[in-house]
C-alpha cells in the first residue's frame, strides 16, 4: 500500500514501527508550522526565477514565477496546479479542479497571474491538443521537452526559490498559507475565502481569521492614566 493512502495516524505509527525494526522512516512529514511570507518577500519570491543561477532559459524563469502565481495569487494547492489544462483557460479566468472537495470552480486571474501567464505562453510552444497539462517541463538546459510537472517536481522549484530568498524548507502549501492568511488580514468575508480556498467547510478559513482577530478590540477600557491627568487639569483651572 502507498504512504499517500495512509491517514498521519497510521503513518506516524507506521514509523514506529519502522524505528524499532531499525528500517528506514518516510523521507518527509508535515511541517509543524508553514512559513507565512509577508510581501516583500511574496514580491521577492515572484522575481526570484530570473535569479536563479540554474535557470537555463525564458520559459523555464517564466514557467516558475507562474507557479508561485497560481500558489500565492490564487491560494491553489499543489495537486491543482499539476491538475491545470490548456483548455483550463477562458480569457480572464481559469477553471480549476479541485479533486479534495470533488468540485470544479472558475476563478479569475487576480494579482500577477495574468501577466505571467501571457509572458509563459509566449515563451513555450503552443500544444498540439488543448487538453494537454498547462506547465511545461525542461531538461537541464532549459529546452522544452513536454507538457506535464509533477507535484513533486513542483515542490521541488518551489523550495529552490525559498532558498533564493534565505527562507528553508518552503513549500507550496506555505504558499497557500501565505495566501490565506493576507485575505484574512484584509478582512475578507469568511464565506469568500472559504469558496475561494476551495474548503468545504468554516473550519479551516475560521482559523485564518481567529489568527489575524484581536481578541480585546471590543472591550472598551480606557487609559486611566490619561483621565486621571485630564481630572487634574479640570481641578486645577
Amino acid at each position: 500500500m502507498s504512504l499517500l493512502s495512509f491517514r498521519r495516524s497510521e503513518g506516524d505509527n507506521l514509523d514506529q514501527q519502522r524505528v524499532a525494526t531499525e528500517q528506514a522512516t518516510r523521507i518527509a512529514a508535515k511541517k509543524a508550522t508553514a512559513n507565512i511570507l509577508t510581501t516583500p518577500q511574496i514580491i521577492d519570491l515572484k522575481q526570484s526565477p530570473w535569479r536563479n543561477p540554474t535557470t537555463r532559459s525564458e520559459a523555464v524563469a517564466t514557467r516558475d514565477a507562474l507557479l508561485v502565481c497560481l500558489l500565492v495569487d490564487l491560494g491553489l494547492r499543489c495537486g491543482e496546479v499539476a491538475l491545470l489544462r490548456w483548455d483550463s483557460l477562458r480569457t480572464d479566468l481559469l477553471t480549476v479542479a479541485r479533486p479534495k472537495v470533488k468540485i470544479v470552480q472558475r476563478h479569475r486571474l487576480l494579482g500577477d497571474v495574468g501577466t505571467v501567464l501571457a509572458r509563459y505562453q509566449a515563451s513555450v510552444p503552443v500544444p498540439t491538443e488543448p487538453t494537454q497539462p498547462l506547465i511545461a517541463s525542461f531538461d537541464q538546459n532549459g529546452v522544452f521537452t513536454r507538457f506535464g510537472l509533477s507535484e513533486r517536481a513542483i515542490s521541488k522549484r518551489i523550495q529552490q526559490l525559498g532558498m533564493l530568498i534565505g527562507i528553508a524548507n518552503l513549500s507550496p502549501h506555505d504558499l497557500r498559507h501565505s495566501w490565506a492568511t493576507r485575505l484574512a488580514q484584509l478582512q475578507v468575508p469568511i464565506q469568500a475565502l472559504r469558496d475561494a480556498g476551495g474548503w468545504s467547510n468554516f473550519a479551516t478559513p475560521g482559523r485564518y481569521v481567529a489568527q489575524q482577530a484581536i481578541a480585546n478590540d471590543r472591550i472598551p477600557l480606557a487609559n486611566d492614566l490619561v483621565a486621571e491627568s485630564a481630572s487634574a487639569e479640570d481641578r486645577a483651572s
